[in-house]
């Protein structure tokens, strides 16, 4: 847990009093049988807890203990190779005289220029469903392939 703040709202020497409240508000936060914390006896000089919880995020939820990772790891390569060979095809049927000479002068075939909305239209609803729960969608999977895809915003 990290707090951040310029200053203390509370004298320094409250500090083991309010650290122990710290506990037991994230721990309230969790199952009675996880919680066997007793609360702290109250300081007169310190405000009650239901007045602190209240400064103290009230619709806290801690993160979940497994996190969703959507960044197309989850996507078995099969899908990946697919997607990546349709949007290649496409892009080099679109413009198949548009060659390039590079450093050495050999030549390549530079392919054209497609809109997400024409390379949406390469694939059927179910699998951009599965794209867009599993990774954040057909964005991201192609941009995940940086070196062979260049996009513009």
């Amino acid at each position: 847990m990290c707090l951040v703040g310029t200053s203390r709202t509370y004298e320094e020497k409250h500090e083991p009093h309010i650290d122990e409240r710290r506990k037991v508000f994230l721990l309230s936060r969790q199952t009675e049988t996880q919680c066997q914390i007793s609360k702290p006896s109250q300081s007169p000089a310190l405000k009650t807890d239901s007045q602190t919880a209240n400064e103290w995020i009230s619709d806290f939820t801690p993160r979940e203990k497994v996190e969703i990772t959507r960044n197309c790891v989850a996507i078995s390569e099969d899908i990946k190779t697919r997607v990546v060979n349709t949007v290649v095809s496409a892009l080099l049927e679109k413009d198949s005289e548009n060659w390039k000479k590079g450093p050495e002068g050999k030549a390549w075939r530079a392919g054209g220029q497609m809109t997400m909305a024409e390379v949406v239209e390469l694939f059927d609803r179910d699998l951009l469903h599965n794209l867009k729960s599993e990774c954040g969608g057909l964005q991201t999977l192609l941009r995940n392939h940086c070196h062979i895809f260049q996009g513009k915003a």
